[in-house]
């Protein structure tokens, strides 16, 4: 039998026999191993191609870029950042933030070029309802943001536009629920705005508190919508006594405000629009809203509520059956701020002439009316949301079905690049956030939320006219 050595767990009561073999066989006498034991040496003449006494460097051995650099900075192969850039779940994580250096991305969006490299992670179970960003939506929203594709700085930020919101959650009409909004955004807003009719006294307690958390309060006044309140009975002075509690109610107060009454007063659909011929029900003629305007302001005034700020306030609608803002302009002398409400209703199945149409679509028509009519005053955009084109919602008279074409993020995206040189008067963006006839929510799409949280960053706290 062969020497060997012995088998761990054999060799039973054998084991210092067959060790001995062994050793009897591989060494000599004194226990120096035999030379029929080693294999043949052959003598080394060069190293990596040196001679003579030879010194070698980490190169000569393959291992030219280890070196004692921190892990942290420590070069990577191209393969493996390109593996490590594929780990990344483009289901759970948006591309939102700017940073001073381009990345690599992953292979799905490789033609995005680079520049844009923050994301905001997000888990898709908090927004069940909404599918993850394409990537043709995030490829759109970073051209709009002016990115090339050798790299380009981010889009100058707008910081004369203070951001503000009426947001409900628990009903379409319910107060303000300003902190949970605020919360959801991750940002805090300038503006609360809120609904009060006819009868209500104003700032209220729910209104006061939001005003103590910081915010400067919108508030849309309705003055009515019977033939009880049609324009000439406020120059009549049939409503003194309720302006009256008012104007106290206001001057009690004491902060600074911003009231717009008569909100939406040139739409067709307005119980209280001007017209030529006066027809609507809480309306009257063309200067007997310019009278009835200037009645409110100057009793207001001098009952002591001058803290209160005046916003003339339209629809954006221009269409044929509307009244012209300039047939109804009260006088810069009655009105501090220009104010404008229009929405994106995409496109509705009962409705054919309501489409998708961009913030410029709805806005620039009245905005270049408005603001050539008066130059001097800032604008502030009221009411302003879009359809969420992911879900199919509205009534049963007007359904919007899901639209995979348009993306509510890229919608958002237009208004923060057009606000700088198409729309330089807007001074607020004031979002109508809840569900009512669409879901006008930022957050329905999770990439949209992320853009506004980014641009309320640098949004002022405060009101700059």
């Amino acid at each position: 039998m062969a020497a060997r050595l012995p088998i761990v767990g054999g060799d039973p009561d054998n084991w210092g026999t067959v060790l001995n073999d062994f050793l009897d066989v591989a060494h000599n006498a004194d226990g120096t191993l035999q030379t029929s034991a080693v294999a043949s040496v052959v003598p080394v003449t060069s190293v990596a191609g040196k001679t003579g006494a030879v010194t070698l460097t980490s190169g000569d051995v393959g291992l030219g870029n280890v070196n004692n650099t921190a892990d942290l900075d420590k070069p990577i192969s191209t393969a493996t950042q390109a593996a490590l850039n594929n780990k990344l779940d483009l289901d759970h994580a948006l591309f939102v933030i700017w940073a001073d250096s381009a990345t690599t991305f992953p292979s799905r969006i490789s033609s995005i070029p680079a520049g844009y490299v923050g994301r905001v992670a997000f888990d898709s179970g908090d927004f069940p309802d909404h599918p993850a960003p394409s990537d043709m939506q995030i490829g759109d929203i970073w051209r709009r943001r002016g990115i090339n594709p050798g790299g380009s700085t981010p889009p100058t930020p707008t910081p004369t536009v203070a951001m503000g919101a009426y947001a409900s959650y628990d009903s379409p009409t319910g107060d303000n629920q300003i902190a949970k909004f605020e919360s959801i955004l991750g940002q805090q807003v300038a503006i609360s705005s809120s609904f009060r009719g006819w009868g209500d006294l104003f700032p209220d307690s729910s209104q006061i508190a939001d005003s103590n958390s910081g915010h400067t309060l919108l508030i849309c006044w309705d003055l009515g919508d019977t033939a009880a309140t049609r324009f000439t009975t406020f120059t009549s002075g049939s409503h003194d006594a309720y302006l009256l509690q008012e104007a106290n109610a206001a001057k009690a107060y004491g902060k600074t405000f911003y009231v717009r009454p008569w909100a939406e007063m040139n739409a067709d659909w307005s119980p209280f629009q001007p017209t030529v011929d006066g027809a609507q029900v809480a309306g009257g003629t063309y200067a007997e809203f310019i009278a009835a305007w200037q009645y409110l302001v100057t009793f207001m005034r001098n009952n002591g509520a001058t803290n209160i700020k005046w916003v003339f306030n339209p629809t954006t609608d221009t269409y044929a059956e509307t009244t012209d803002v300039a047939n109804i302009w009260p006088g810069t002398a009655y009105v501090d701020v220009l104010g404008l409400d229009g929405y994106n209703w995409g496109n509705s199945t009962d409705r054919p002439y309501l489409t998708w149409r961009t913030f410029l679509d709805i806005y620039q028509e009245q905005y270049t009316r408005l603001t050539t009519m008066v130059p001097t005053l800032p604008l502030w955009v009221c009411e302003y949301a879009s359809k969420e084109p992911s879900k199919s919602d509205g009534p049963a008279t007007d359904r919007a079905p899901i639209d995979p074409a348009n993306s509510k993020a890229v919608w958002y995206q237009d208004i923060l690049d057009e606000l700088p040189t198409t729309f330089p008067a807007i001074r607020a963006l004031v979002s109508f956030n809840t569900i009512k006839e669409r879901d006008w929510r930022i957050e329905s799409d999770p990439l949209a939320l992320s853009i506004m949280s980014e641009f309320a960053q640098s949004a002022p706290l405060t009101v700059v006219n």
